[in-house]
Order: C-alpha cells, then sequence, then structure tokens
C-alpha cells in the first residue's frame, strides 16, 4: 500500500462488505454478514474474478471458518493468522477524517487489512492458514475449535492473532502484544527468546506488551493449547471511553499501511524460521 491514497486504501479495503455485524451466541455464529462478505471476496476476488479462487474453506465450522490456499493443502504444518470477526456493536459506520479512519472496527478492520492481503495473489506464503473466529468476545471458544481441527490436520508451528489495541497510538504503527512460547521446534522457545526472535522481522524499533500488562485477547487461548502465538495489533483510540462503544475508534491511515506490512513481513520471516532476507 506504499504511495497509496487515502481513495485507493478505502477502495481495497472494501468496508461496506466487511464493517458489517456478525454475532455468535457462543456456540454458533447467528449473524453472518461479515463471514458472507468475506467468503464472497475471497472466492470471487477482483480484479481476478475470472481466475480460479486461490483461497478454499477448508473448514466451514460453527465458530470458525478456516481458509488455505487449496493447491497446498492439506500441509505437514503450517502458520496460521486468526482474526477474530465477532463484535459488540449496534450499529456500524466508516467515515475518512483527515489522515484518520473513524468506525466501528473491532475487528472488522483488522478482517479487511487480512482479506486484502490474502486477494494480493502469492502475497503471502502457501503455508499460511488463515481462521476467521467467533466468541472472542467472551470466552474465544472459537480458538478451541480452530485448534481441534488443526490438531487433525496440521498442527501450528506458530499463531498470529490480529486485533485492534489501545495502546501505541500516534507513537507506533503496529505492536507485539501478548507472546507465548508453547512448544520446542525450529522457532526459538523461551518467551524472551522468542520475542527476540519476532522483533529480528523489523529493522526499527517495535512496542511489545507483555501478557502481563497487555489487554486479554485470543493469544491467551491459543497459548492453553501450547502453540507458539503473540498478537500483532493496530493502535486506535477510542473516540469515546470505550472501543466496544457505537461511536467506535480512530486509526491513522500510515497505520493501516505500516500494519498491513508488518503482518505480510511477520508471515514470511515465520515461514522461514527466520531464515534470510527477514533475518535482520
Amino acid at each position: 500500500m506504499n504511495g497509496f491514497t487515502v481513495d485507493t486504501i478505502i477502495d481495497r479495503l472494501k468496508l461496506e462488505k466487511i464493517n458489517v455485524p456478525c454475532r455468535d451466541n457462543g456456540k454458533v455464529f447467528t449473524v453472518t454478514d461479515r463471514l458472507d462478505g468475506i467468503y464472497r471476496q475471497l472466492i470471487m476476488p477482483e480484479p481476478f474474478g475470472d481466475l480460479f479462487p486461490l483461497w478454499g474453506c477448508v473448514h466451514d465450522g460453527k465458530l470458525a471458518k478456516l481458509y488455505a490456499q487449496t493447491a497446498r493443502w492439506p500441509m505437514e504444518d503450517c502458520v496460521l493468522i486468526s482474526c477474530h470477526v465477532d463484535s459488540l456493536y449496534a450499529q456500524y459506520y466508516h467515515r475518512v477524517e483527515g489522515a484518520e479512519l473513524l468506525g466501528t472496527f473491532d475487528n472488522s478492520l483488522c478482517n479487511a487489512i487480512l482479506v486484502d492481503l490474502m486477494n494480493e495473489r502469492y502475497a503471502l506464503p502457501d503455508s499460511i492458514v488463515v481462521a476467521f473466529t467467533g466468541d472472542e468476545e467472551q470466552r474465544s471458544r472459537g480458538v478451541d475449535e480452530v485448534m481441534g481441527f488443526l490438531k487433525k490436520q496440521c498442527l501450528p508451528k506458530v499463531v498470529i492473532s490480529l486485533d485492534v489495541t489501545e495502546a501505541g497510538f500516534g507513537d507506533h504503527d503496529f505492536t507485539i502484544e501478548n507472546y507465548f512460547a508453547g512448544h520446542p521446534g525450529r522457532i526459538p522457545g523461551g518467551e524472551a527468546g522468542f520475542l527476540k526472535f519476532l522483533k529480528k522481522a523489523f529493522p526499527g524499533e517495535v512496542l511489545s506488551i507483555h501478557h502481563e500488562d497487555a489487554d486479554a485477547d485470543e493469544s491467551w487461548q491459543y497459548d492453553e493449547h501450547n502453540v507458539h502465538c503473540f498478537s500483532l495489533c493496530l493502535p486506535c483510540r477510542p473516540i469515546s471511553f470505550d472501543m466496544h462503544q457505537d461511536s467506535g475508534v480512530r486509526v491513522r491511515f500510515e497505520s493501516i499501511k505500516a500494519y498491513r506490512s508488518a503482518l505480510l513481513k511477520l508471515s514470511h520471516h515465520l515461514d522461514r524460521d527466520g531464515e534470510p532476507p527477514f533475518d535482520l
């Protein structure tokens, strides 16, 4: 997205299709507008509608929808990107205000950035599996469904949870939060070593927030399944006093571009277990 105008970013994110309701009752999705919009974009992506879909839904579950590049599926191991789709808003909106985007973005903006990246054909490594999960705002039972499925298919060597955060707004374009080192393997173990490994993907300073200080999110539940996991978060500022209110949040356009770039770098860094060119 480097060099793109505000109008170009808005057009690519397709917020009118993704910044819409999605709810569940802790057992099953009950409102699926957002999931339906995501499915239509991935199965008939623009401008590739005349080509075969790159991504296919490999698990159409009650609280989780998983996508993988069908030419590679099934695979022996994978890097999982998890992005919750449930939200608490009663009404949804988005609008441009100067250098910022305002709207009801927990977690539709991360959903939109991820879908845009998936639709940039072959941008993400083919080891990536993407989960759109429910129940994050309550007990993260969508995570349990994801892991129950993947343990029979391909155990993730690491999980990246995407979410918005109230930390770092104005000073940082993305944060690494809630990092847990869960199992031995090619990726370094131990929280300190794991964090150092993650930050090797970036040449500059990265704001990191340990799970003892960060707000709880899906990474806490993925940790219960004993996998390496962390959250890549997009800084926002609540327009009122809480990001879950219908007044929503504000996000800097520069942060949207940088966050997308960070997710792409991390995906390749983890795919290669830190091998060059991303092991800086």
